[in-house]
């Protein structure tokens, strides 16, 4: 999940870049909120079970890195994606 927004944009750079750019209409927002419930309660399982103090908490944090991440690689405004998703994973002892 950590790696993903480096990998689709990677793949498909115009197409994030097009989505970066609809991501402030009213309708991909709520395209965007019904993408992602699933992903929300997957995660949110995933940390309940790891017993995180406040897996909500953590599951909203998570996602909002990702949704940042996946912006700033498609806009190009992020020189050191690999080391913030290398932060993130050394957050959550996955490195």
């Amino acid at each position: 999940m950590i790696d993903l927004p480096k990998k689709l944009v990677s793949e498909e750079p115009l197409f994030w870049k097009l989505q970066e750019r609809l991501s402030h209409h009213e309708f991909s927002k709520q395209q965007h909120i019904l993408f992602m419930k699933p992903v929300d309660t997957v995660v949110n399982k995933a940390f309940t079970e790891l017993g995180m103090e406040n897996p909500a908490l953590e599951t909203q944090f998570l996602l909002l890195l990702i949704d940042t991440l996946w912006k700033k690689e498609a806009t190009g405004d992020m020189e050191n994606i690999d080391e913030i998703a290398r932060l993130i994973k050394m957050k959550y002892g996955l490195e």
